[in-house]
């Protein structure tokens, strides 16, 4: 988030503190999410720089939440809650900005999740059941992709739509290390791609 020029400066500084860990933008604001004592809040900034300003979410949300995306057809973001969350992850809520509004997505859930580059599809994985659940973007379940190599997480589109990276412990004989995996995001067997380099997995 440090590398986006026009802000000058971490989203964890811009904020009050707190430790940024996902966000989101819509090419003129950048969405994240801040931590105060035990709320979580919504906040917004635009993309050429400037003050931050909370967006009002609903008090599930405010138990503690990610932002994993964009949805540009219903202009909202993609999160993940903590209020509800199961063996199978986190429930999957559309937060529309900057109203506020949410609405639960269908009962997808998982524990970390990406938006297509076109914003029309959603990939969740789930790390319980070691799979991947790509989703359309009004929540209708596409297809699962499974089973993962262990540990996975923090799942990428690629530009093109086709292909899905995710972190996850290295193929045999590397297990120790984390790796960069890949598959085709109609379905298939994972491949490994790299090792993950700075921790970075896509």
């Amino acid at each position: 988030i440090a590398s986006v020029r026009p802000l000058r400066a971490g989203l964890s500084w811009l904020s009050t503190g707190g430790i940024v860990t996902t966000w989101a933008t819509d090419g003129l604001r950048v969405y994240f999410v801040d931590r105060r004592d035990d709320r979580f809040s919504l906040l917004q900034m635009p993309i050429d720089g400037g003050d931050s300003s909370e967006i009002d979410v609903p008090a599930a949300l405010q138990q503690g939440f990610e932002v994993y995306g964009f949805l540009p057809r219903t202009s909202s973001l993609l999160c993940l809650t903590v209020a509800g969350a199961s063996d199978v992850g986190w429930p999957a809520w559309a937060v529309s900005v900057p109203g506020g509004q949410a609405r639960r997505l269908g009962s997808l859930r998982g524990n970390s999740a990406g938006v297509s580059a076109d914003g029309t599809r959603i990939a969740l994985l789930q790390i319980s059941t070691s799979k991947l659940v790509v989703a359309s973007e009004d929540a209708s379940v596409l297809h699962t992709i499974g089973p993962l190599p262990q540990q996975p997480g923090l799942p990428s589109w690629a530009p093109d739509g086709k292909r899905i990276r995710f972190g996850g412990q290295g193929p045999e004989g590397r297990e120790g290390q984390p790796w960069v995996w890949e598959v085709a995001a109609e379905g298939g067997t994972p491949r490994p791609v790299a090792p993950a380099r700075g921790g970075a997995c896509s």
